[in-house]
């Protein structure tokens, strides 16, 4: 069976990692790299269709909910130059077709009549409210025609979970199909969101495989604030500390935790300081060989994605922002323990089928050894920061000696060059000196020269005018 290959994080949280990682494994399909599909996800879409229809759901409610999410979708397909759309060529011509099919499955009634939300007047109503009135009066208030609304089709759907869930996955089966789910594995990027990740089970079979990535949030932080905010990529997180820090806080604190066997959680900074082992984790996760990872490290290089870890070290700006946001950082305990717990249960759950639903020293053996491999991945994750913080504590000392090195060889540079323009100035001046003494003697001779001219001719006429007056 091909799988459904997800990668997914909070933003910033390094899951294009994974997405890197899928795309050197044999038989895995990344297509459209980082290109986020976000159809399940996004406002409107298909979670929250589920949420209106299965939660407080009435007869308008369901009909607003049905063409809010065809809308969004329509637009998914046919906007080109939306950096989330263009679904057409992303997923395939059928993908709206698919989602005609979805809604269908869920109406059970179109009755004839219609409610406020569609007649929210816009410009287009106004215009036929006017000819309505017009056609009205000119017919002695005889003709009435149809009163403009937003929409014409009112839908009504009340499902059961059954009825929902059932629907909803024959259409993502479709559109997997739709992608190239049935020639090889695909690598959907953001398919879903950590916190949604709850709800798979009700969507997916043994098909789908998720690989939630977290990271350090200080580095999401100083990232989203320095480096994705100057080349206009940064998210929708706060830009000071004390915001982030409890946004972050809140954020991460209302995830609904899934015990899903299809999940598997990954430190992004173990990909990097553990990458043999995280490796590990995937190809057991994947069902792969080593052998099948044919091309390790041409995409996720560990040794350049490291400048991407521990940036609080950078300056003192950042260290400072750092603390500040520093003791959610203490809440990584918490949360692998708690992960370890549902890999504990799940464990069990598994061995207790395979038993016939019996319970077993094996079911809690096994049990116990997956709640210690989550454990030891804790391990993994202090000593690799303690590693990586000498490791970059030396790296940043060896950069400052020889960047004193350089501005030394420059400042040496710079005298020598000041030396010489130095002379050069002088030798100038010397020789402008010069040519203008040259300059001066040849005005004062010729001068001289004129002088001496004018006062022989005098002498000259002198001597003869006397003659003209004998």
């Amino acid at each position: 069976m091909n799988k459904i290959l997800v990668p997914t994080g909070y933003m910033g949280s390094g899951s294009s990692a994974v997405t890197d990682i899928l795309a050197e494994i044999d038989g895995c399909s990344a297509r459209d790299g980082d290109f986020e599909f976000v159809f399940l996800h996004c406002p409107n879409g298909v979670f929250d269709l589920e949420d209106k229809l299965l939660h407080g759901n009435n007869a308008i409610r369901s009909d607003e909910a049905l063409h809010s999410f065809l809308g969004t979708m329509k637009q998914l397909c046919t906007k080109k130059y939306w950096w989330v759309g263009h679904y057409n060529e992303h997923v395939g011509p059928g993908f709206y077709d698919l989602c005609l099919r979805f809604v269908d499955e869920l109406t059970f009634s179109r009755p004839n009549y219609y409610w406020y939300w569609q007649e929210n007047t816009n410009a287009r109503m106004f215009v036929e409210l006017c000819i309505r009135k017009i056609v009205w009066l000119l017919t002695l208030k005889k003709v009435q025609l149809r009163k403009p609304r937003t929409y014409y089709d009112t839908m009504l759907s009340i499902p059961t979970e059954e009825e929902f869930y059932s629907a909803a996955s024959r259409f993502i089966s479709g559109v997997m199909d739709e992608i190239g789910l049935q020639e090889h594995n695909i690598v959907l990027d953001q398919l879903l969101l950590p916190h949604n990740l709850f709800r798979v089970d009700n969507y997916f079979g043994d098909e789908l495989r998720v690989f939630e990535v977290r990271r350090d949030p200080r580095d999401v932080f100083i990232q989203n604030k320095y480096v994705w905010r100057s080349r206009n990529n940064a998210v929708v997180f706060p830009t000071d500390a004390e915001e982030f820090a409890q946004f972050y806080r809140r954020l991460r604190g209302s995830e609904r935790p899934s015990g899903s066997a299809k999940v598997l959680k990954l430190q992004f900074e173990d990909l990097i300081y553990n990458y043999d082992a995280s490796m590990e984790q995937i190809y057991a996760f994947l069902g792969v060989t080593k052998a099948q990872h044919s091309a390790p490290r041409t995409h996720f290089d560990p040794a350049k994605s490291i400048q991407n870890t521990q940036l609080s070290r950078a300056n003192e700006q950042y260290a400072r922002e750092a603390e500040i946001i520093a003791p959610y950082t203490e809440q990584y305990k918490s949360q692998y323990t708690r992960s370890a717990k549902l890999a504990n249960q799940n464990a069990q759950a598994n061995a207790a089928a395979q038993t016939g639903g019996y319970g077993s020293s094996y079911g809690t053996q096994a049990g116990q050894n997956a709640y210690t491999a989550t454990m030891n991945n804790l391990d993994n994750v202090l000593n690799s920061l303690q590693d990586q913080s000498r490791s970059e504590y030396t790296a940043k000392r060896t950069g400052l000696e020889s960047q004193l090195n350089g501005l030394q060889n420059a400042e040496k540079q710079d005298y020598q060059n000041y030396q010489n323009d130095y002379s050069n100035w002088l030798n100038g001046l010397q020789y402008r000196q010069n040519q203008y003494n040259s300059a001066s003697s040849e005005h004062q001779q010729r001068t001289s020269n004129v002088l001496n001219g004018i006062l022989s001719a005098v002498g000259l006429a002198a001597q003869i005018l006397p003659w003209f007056f004998v």
